[in-house]
């Protein structure tokens, strides 16, 4: 016969078992073993059982298949044994970590595909803050380099700042005017010569 504190005990295991509370770890023969507070617990699936023991390994009780089966489960759907073998097979895909492992993979396959962030784009005429770096639809020009700021919002065309040559030194005296050459002074008249001369 399954004692009632026995029934109890499997009610609170399948309790927690279904909701992943326990850390069950394998036990002989494929077996689940729950060690707590200096005992141990063993469940198998098939044939369904559940032995209590202690630490140091010594039999407190067991609970065949058939005592199992003798008894129905409060709800009515099953026996006591067709619980037993449920948690034992729960217990056991935790032990071999497929529990983890599912959880993991349902946890990647929900979350949410982070789409990386669309480069700014211009309506054409419109004036933006970032280089233009892609060719606007229907136009002639090749584009712009990235590097390359946004003549645009200054009013310069990028073919006038590509025709503006270098200035250098030689093209400053390529555009200055010409020095005037040095004229001689004129020298001053003889004293008593007649400087004015009667018309020809």
């Amino acid at each position: 016969m399954l004692h009632p504190s026995t029934q109890q005990l499997i009610r609170k295991l399948y309790e927690l078992t279904s909701g992943d509370n326990l850390a069950w770890a394998e036990g002989p023969q494929g077996s689940a073993r729950l060690e707590t507070e200096g005992y141990v617990v063993e469940i198998a699936a098939a044939p369904p059982a559940l032995r209590l023991l202690r630490a140091d390994g010594r039999e407190l009780e067991i609970a065949t298949s058939e005592i199992l089966a003798a008894v129905n489960w409060p709800s009515g759907d099953g026996t006591y044994a067709t619980r037993v073998s449920e948690m034992a097979h729960r217990a056991q895909r935790i032990t071999r970590g497929a529990e983890r492992a599912v959880t993991t993979i349902l946890a990647s396959l929900s979350a949410p595909r982070t789409k990386p962030a669309a480069e700014p784009t211009a309506a054409f005429g419109q004036i933006t803050g970032f280089a233009r770096t892609e060719r606007v639809e229907g136009s002639t020009q090749p584009p712009l380099k990235p590097s390359q700021p946004d003549m645009l919002a200054h009013g310069i065309s990028t073919r006038s700042v590509q025709g503006v040559e270098q200035s250098t030194s030689a093209s400053f005296e390529r555009f200055a005017p010409a020095s005037p050459k040095p004229q001689p002074s004129p020298r001053p008249p003889a004293s008593g010569s007649n400087i004015y001369k009667p018309w020809s």
